[in-house]
């Protein structure tokens, strides 16, 4: 049994060693373990804590759990100062934690720390601000926009400006012809006015659809047929929500290509007439005030214009209520007289009858002024003992009526072919959708 000398040989040793010290001196740090966690106190940093020791597993503590001269090694972290709150922070404001205390993040990049709304990723505003941190401001949201004047929809090509928003008088389409008339853009409805209103390159095509030469003719409405030499009766006036109708001598279609309406001028009651020529019924739109009118037609840009025979000037009529007013005076005397607008040279063209001789002229008529220029004689082969006068887009021919015949005239010389032996006066070309 050898394991009993060895243990009395070293407890000899141990007393041995201790007898050598004198009363009060403190043993080696090579020997003493303070805190028992197996190291001396010359190799423990901390001999106080059993936890700190050569070894030990580092803890975020701020303290040096493994004795290596490093504290939380492995443990810290760059956190970022999240001010507002989106989840991204402050590249420029940043802290070292082993997890991230209030009001820090791990994720920087926000580009503008004081707005919740911008930070990476985020959706892309036009705001002119750069939203999403990229770098680029309203980038894939701005639009080439064009100046929409005249409020229809189109814009003029001419005005072009990239913006994601700018404003309410713009827009994408840059397709007006003229962005000064809201009635002109394509699609729209190229009527009888001398006017590219659709932008399509051509001037007044919606004109000569659904087309026919009209004429009313005591209180009879005829469709008349030129080419053919005929003519058809359409309706007798249905005026059973007016009183009573009197003399009629003055008849216009409109023009617009949409149709079906006409009005006629009571010259018995001194009122305007609205009508459908669809179904012949009659309506009364209101007095003129003007006492007499011997020409009506559709003119520039819509307006319904008339002849007054008593005052011999050129008048406008308002198809909302009836009344008319006067533009200025024709410088012509007149009395029995017609009046047509000629869309493709985009001028009124008026006709008189003189009842002393029943020779009758042509005239234009400024529709700015009224004032009456350029005569023509009308052919004096014929007795023209009425005035009736149209202007027929589709063939381009003026159509003249007396009292036993519509002719075909040549404006430029007055020459004038018979065309049909009808009993007509007030004449108008005629636009219609009727089944």
């Amino acid at each position: 049994m050898r394991l009993l000398p060895a243990l009395l040989l070293m407890g000899c040793q141990l007393e041995k060693f201790s007898s050598s010290l004198s009363d009060g001196d403190a043993l080696p740090s090579s020997v003493v373990d303070g805190d028992g966690d197996g190291y001396s106190a010359a190799e423990d940093c901390d001999d106080s804590t059993s936890v700190i020791h050569p070894g030990a597993v580092e803890q975020c503590d701020g303290v040096d759990n493994d004795c290596d001269g490093d504290t939380d090694e492995g443990l810290l972290h760059t956190f970022y100062a999240d001010t507002d709150g989106d989840g991204f922070g402050d590249e420029g404001n940043t802290a070292e934690f082993c997890e991230a205390p209030s009001g820090y993040v791990p994720i920087g990049n926000d580009c503008d720390d004081g707005d919740s709304g911008i930070y990476p990723g985020t959706n892309e505003q036009c705001d002119g601000v750069d939203n999403d941190c990229d770098g680029e401001v309203d980038e894939d949201l701005s639009e080439i926009w064009y100046v929409d004047g005249d409020g229809d929809g189109f814009g003029d090509p001419a005005s072009k400006l990239e913006s994601c928003s700018p404003g309410k008088s713009y827009v994408t389409d840059n397709t007006d012809c003229d962005d000064d008339a809201p009635e002109t853009y394509p699609g729209a409805v190229d009527a009888c006015d001398g006017e590219d209103n659709d932008c399509d390159g051509d001037i007044d095509e919606a004109a000569t659809e659904n087309a026919w030469l009209g004429s009313l003719y005591k209180g009879v409405l005829y469709e008349l047929e030129p080419d053919t030499s005929s003519y058809t009766e359409l309706a007798k006036l249905d005026s059973a929500s007016i009183d009573d109708v009197g003399n009629t001598p003055a008849f216009a279609g409109s023009l617009d290509g949409t149709g079906g309406i006409a009005y006629a001028y009571d010259g018995t009651y001194d009122r305007l007439l609205r009508l459908d020529v669809c179904d012949g019924e009659l309506t009364e739109v209101g007095e003129s005030g003007i006492n007499s009118t011997c020409g009506l037609t559709f003119g520039p840009d819509g307006e319904l214009y008339g002849l007054n025979s008593e005052t011999s000037t050129l008048v406008v009529f308002d198809t909302a209520d009836g009344s008319a007013t006067e533009v200025g005076s024709l410088g012509m005397e007149i009395n029995n007289c017609a009046l047509t607008y000629d869309c493709s040279r985009d001028t009124l063209v008026g006709m008189h009858v003189n009842p002393d001789d029943n020779t009758g002229v042509l005239f234009s008529v400024d529709a700015a002024t009224g004032a009456a220029t350029t005569a023509v004689s009308l052919d004096p082969m014929v007795s023209w003992l009425a005035a009736g006068i149209a202007f027929d887009p589709p063939s381009g021919m003026f159509f003249v009526a007396t009292t036993d015949a519509l002719f075909e005239v040549d404006i430029a010389n007055g020459l004038a072919s018979e065309r049909i032996g009808l009993t007509v006066n007030s004449l108008s070309y005629v636009v219609d959708e009727c089944e």
